[in-house]
């Protein structure tokens, strides 16, 4: 099945873009209208109709969002890896994170490393006590039950 993307932008009103790699444009009040429009042009081109769109809103507040949610998910890969390395337990990893544990299993595959793949430098410097560095602007949630 093919995909086609769709980026558009703001225009006053209207969520105005094109199909990348096509001359087709495209407009909507909504992100939904949007990809309605676009299905229904390409259906123009691409007869069998057998593909997806994905519509993918641009501008440069969005593009910052993208670029801090990165920066995050780095972070937690580190802060993962670094408490792996020191033999923590994934539950525990998961509270410190503040993050669940198929989360933090995911951060941690999301670097291409599994939790036994650790040099052992790395793992040394973490069980001789080195301190991770602050998350930028991460804090930790813990979630442990109350003792009532």
């Amino acid at each position: 099945m093919r995909g086609y993307t769709v980026e558009v932008e703001r225009s006053t009103r209207l969520w105005v873009g094109r199909v990348v790699g096509t001359a087709v444009f495209v407009q909507g009040r909504s992100l939904r209208d949007v990809a309605g429009a676009a299905r229904a042009a390409l259906l123009l081109v691409d007869a069998d109709g057998e593909f997806e769109v994905e519509v993918v809103p641009r501008s440069p507040e969005l593009e910052a969002v993208v670029g801090a949610r990165s920066a995050y998910e780095g972070v937690v890969g580190e802060a993962v890896r670094r408490l792996r390395a020191a033999r923590v337990s994934w539950a525990d990893v998961a509270v410190a994170v503040g993050v669940t544990q198929g989360q933090a299993r995911k951060a941690l595959g999301m670097l291409g490393e599994n939790s036994g793949s650790v040099d052992r430098a790395e793992a040394g410097a973490v069980a001789s006590g080195e301190v991770l560095p602050a998350a930028a602007g991460m804090t930790p949630t813990p979630e442990y039950p109350s003792g009532g």
